[in-house]
């Protein structure tokens, strides 16, 4: 079995998706982090990921102030000051 999965692994082909497809995609991402960071505002994990978010559309800015908030949340945890580090 494990040889199958292996075989069809290495047969998958990337799918394209359309800038349309793409903005939905993040816009999506975009609700469910905000929901998630409502209800948990200081959840790293969230905060990491809208500091990502932030950064692929192009807001620096306020990338940076999601990693920032992410580090003053939890501020022994690695992760969040290794995206404050590649926010700025």
């Amino acid at each position: 079995m494990k040889d199958r999965v292996e075989i069809i692994a290495r047969t998958e082909r990337r799918r394209k998706f359309s800038d349309a497809e793409k903005a939905a995609i993040l816009a999506e991402a975009r609700r469910l982090l905000d929901t998630g960071h409502r209800l948990a505002p200081c959840y790293s994990y969230v905060l990491l990921n809208l500091s990502a978010l932030e950064r692929r559309e192009g807001h620096l800015d306020a990338a940076l102030a999601r990693a920032d908030e992410a580090v003053s949340c939890n501020t022994n945890f690695a992760l969040a000051h290794h995206y404050r580090a590649a926010a700025l």
